[in-house]
């Protein structure tokens, strides 16, 4: 395993190449290719220009403390980790249609409408009224918590998908093949949902 030392302008040098690759998406992007594959490049761009700002306001002592070492097997690994975390996080995974209107319930809040929907239903009621994004779904119960199971198996999938890549990723000890590897592949098709 080669093992290099950085110093802080070679770090920070490496880190604007990064921050120009993110460039070369967003102008990808625009020219109408699909990017999808790199997920969310704007919160990938920030958090190297944090990076950046970080390493700049460091002396060289905490800089030698805080980036003692960097092995190019280890780097890549976190880079392409950090990638997964990023595209698990973006609308290409955490995104369903509901109604022909595109959203997302994270976990907490899934579990707090399936607790309302089964008190309404407990009560009696036969349909429920809740108001996403400024819009209103009126389903059954019975089709609320059709949806809900629905969502919580694609969640579930998802991030068993999630955990495959990065597990592939560890175990990896080739950077050309970390670099190469497809972090989209694999993920379940989005939900279209609607009352039944």
């Amino acid at each position: 395993m080669d093992e290099i030392k950085l110093d802080k302008y070679n770090k920070i040098e490496r880190l604007k190449d990064e921050l120009y690759d993110t460039d070369f998406i967003v102008i990808k992007a625009m020219e109408g290719y699909d990017v999808r594959q790199y997920g969310d490049y704007k919160t990938m761009r920030q958090h190297i220009r944090d990076e950046i700002n970080l390493i700049e306001s460091l002396s060289d002592e905490q800089y030698d403390e805080l980036y003692p070492i960097v092995d190019e097997l280890g780097d890549a690994k976190r880079t392409k980790l950090m990638a997964i975390n990023v595209y698990d996080q973006s609308d290409n995974v955490n995104q369903f249609m509901l109604g022909g209107a595109p959203m997302w319930l994270d976990a907490q809040t899934r579990q707090t409408l399936r607790i309302s929907i089964e008190t309404y239903q407990a009560t009696g009621a036969e349909t429920v009224t809740k108001w996403f994004g400024g819009q209103q779904f009126t389903f059954p119960t019975s089709a609320w918590l059709q949806m809900l199971n629905a969502l919580e198996v694609y969640a579930a999938e998802a991030l068993n998908v999630t955990e495959a890549h990065k597990a592939a990723v560890m175990a990896m000890d080739n950077v050309e093949d970390i670099e190469a590897y497809d972090i989209t592949a694999g993920y379940p098709q989005k939900l279209n949902l609607m009352a039944s």
